[in-house]
């Protein structure tokens, strides 16, 4: 009896009615999301839409290079997931950001791609270097934005941190990858 209705299930899932019903949720969700945080007076005022939808348009971009990012991390040294599987593992991760706090949803999100594709300590690190290059963007934007703006100590601060972030990356001999393995993949020494 289980078999068959897990065999509905998977049918129902994959059904055009199911996957419309669920982007309609999904938007549904977000709206109320958006609503609640005030957006309507936001959207009262007088502004550019043009800027809006470059914005809304980068957004689709943005989340493919994440997952790309994902999956270059994850993929090294045997291949784990497919570019699809990394996107779909990226979208499931935003999704969860939209409820939770931005921390706990990298690790909901490594959760779940392990419950689905296995690798635990792989998707565990992956997700917390991915989460380093994220930091290092939101650094240097700032550092920018430091600097336009006329304010050179948080210039100066976000350059320090892009720098602490990018170490991983540059110089992975410096960094004390046993201490952060025993944190990260008990068991691995």
């Amino acid at each position: 009896m289980p078999n068959s209705i897990a065999s509905i299930w998977d049918a129902a899932k994959r059904s055009p009615v199911v996957r419309v019903a669920r982007i309609a949720v999904t938007i549904g969700l977000v709206g109320l999301l958006g609503w609640k945080a005030g957006v309507p007076e936001l959207t009262s005022q007088p502004m550019d839409w043009r800027w809006a939808a470059l914005a809304f348009a980068l957004t689709l971009p943005s989340v493919a290079l994440r997952a790309y990012n994902h999956a270059l991390l994850l993929n090294r040294p045997t291949k784990v997931l497919s570019f699809g599987q990394a996107l779909r593992l990226t979208v499931v991760g935003v999704g969860i950001g939209l409820f939770v706090p931005t921390g706990a949803a990298d690790f909901a999100k490594a959760y779940w791609g392990v419950q689905r594709h296995g690798s635990a300590e792989a998707m565990v690190v992956s997700v917390i270097l991915d989460k380093l290059t994220s930091l290092s963007a939101v650094a240097a934007m700032g550092a920018v934005g430091g600097f336009w703006a006329d304010r050179p100590v948080i210039g100066w601060v976000a350059v320090a941190l892009l720098i602490l972030t990018l170490l991983p990356f540059v110089a992975p001999r410096i960094v004390p990858w046993g201490i952060l393995l025993r944190f990260l993949a008990p068991g691995q020494d």
